[in-house]
C-alpha cells in the first residue's frame, strides 16, 4: 500500500485498516476454537479481497480532496461524502452474500460465510468511522502527488497512470 499510495504515511494507513479485520477474525477463530479447514483457510485472500477496495476509494478520495485546494481536514470530509455511500451499500450487499452462506448445513461453509461476513463488517466499520479518525490525526502525506481533477487527454493520461 506505500506504493500504491506513493506515501508510506497513508500506506501504513490502509495497511493497518485492511489488516485489522483479519486480526480480529482469526483471534475470534482461536477464541471459539474453529479448526483451520479448507474452507477457513480461505478467509484471509477473500476478506482482502472484499474489503481491499473500500479503504482504497476512500484513501484516494481524500488525496483527490486535497489535490483540488482542500484542507486536509476538508478532503477527508468530502471523502467521506463522496464514497462513503458506495462503501456502506457495498460492504452491505458483500456482507449479505457472505451471510447466506452462514445458512448452510455444511460446517465449513458455515464458518467461511459468517467469518467473511464479520470481516467485511468490521472492514465497513474501520473504513467508514475510523479511517477518517486515523487520517484526520496522521495528517497529509509529507510529498503530496497532485491528483488530476480536471478532464483533458493530459488528465485522462495522469489518471491511468496514477491507477497503475
Amino acid at each position: 500500500m506505500p506504493v500504491m499510495f506513493r506515501s508510506f504515511k497513508l500506506g501504513t494507513v490502509g495497511f493497518v485498516i485492511n489488516a485489522l479485520p483479519l486480526v480480529i477474525v482469526f483471534g475470534l477463530m482461536g477464541l471459539l476454537d474453529v479448526k483451520i479447514n479448507m474452507a477457513t483457510a480461505l478467509i484471509g485472500g477473500v476478506a482482502i479481497g472484499a474489503t481491499a477496495d473500500s479503504t482504497l476509494f476512500f484513501i484516494n478520495a481524500v488525496r483527490r480532496g486535497f489535490s483540488a485546494g482542500m484542507s486536509w481536514q476538508d478532503a477527508v470530509d468530502h471523502g467521506v461524502a463522496t464514497v462513503g455511500d458506495g462503501i456502506v451499500m457495498t460492504s452491505l450487499v458483500l456482507a449479505g452474500g457472505f451471510a447466506c452462506l452462514a445458512t448452510s448445513s455444511f460446517l465449513p461453509t458455515a464458518q467461511f460465510g459468517a467469518l467473511v461476513t464479520a470481516a467485511v463488517l468490521l472492514s465497513l466499520f474501520l473504513d467508514i468511522i475510523i479511517n477518517p479518525i486515523i487520517l484526520g490525526l496522521v495528517g497529509p502525506p509529507a510529498d503530496p502527488i497532485a491528483l488530476p481533477v480536471a478532464g483533458g487527454e493530459e488528465a485522462l493520461w495522469s489518471r491511468f497512470v496514477w491507477r497503475c
